[in-house]
């Protein structure tokens, strides 16, 4: 399902909330154990297989599936800490090196839909990788990357309104 949307994405490469939903149903019921063949956390062998930094449709497919999995989350928390830290683990990666001007888009409507639709102060982790950073003066970091996360940041923002995680970490 994942690698046929990615081949029709080619031509198209858009966020899709309803496929956000329908693959947040088949997480939930592969947490009440409904897909005794496909676990929860095969969603993310997923990404790790289809995911290329370089192709922008994996990268929508890489936030829809994150997003996915993060809304049942409001249903059932009980694998909320290890996707935390597995969804962040990737996320800074991506975040520090792997963003492109193509993909940039992609990653600036995760930043505001996720927290549109989920409270992240439940995944303290990928909240830190969208909002805490540096930004160095030596000059090792691209100023795209700078920019990029800054962007992100702000789209994270702005989708949080007044729900504020601590800002007074964040705005100095």
């Amino acid at each position: 399902m994942i690698t046929l949307h990615i081949e029709e994405s080619e031509s198209n490469t858009a966020f899709l909330p309803g496929l956000v939903y329908f693959m947040s149903s088949i997480a939930l019921l592969s947490i009440y154990g409904y897909t005794p063949k496909f676990k929860y956390f095969d969603f993310l062998d997923i990404v790790d297989k289809v995911y290329k930094k370089d192709e922008k449709q994996t990268h929508v497919a890489t936030t829809e599936i994150f997003c996915a999995l993060l809304l049942v989350g409001k249903r059932n928390p009980s694998h909320q800490k290890e996707l935390d830290e597995r969804i962040a683990e990737k996320l800074e990666v991506i975040f520090s090196s792997e963003i492109t001007q193509s993909s940039l888009n992609i990653w600036k409507i995760f930043s505001w839909w996720l927290p549109s639709h989920f409270d992240l102060r439940r995944v303290p982790k990928i909240t830190s990788a969208i909002c805490d950073f540096d930004i160095e003066r030596e000059g090792r970091i691209s100023p795209f990357i700078i920019s990029s996360r800054i962007t992100l940041l702000k789209s994270y923002l702005s989708a949080s309104l007044n729900r504020f995680h601590n800002v007074c970490r964040y705005v100095v």
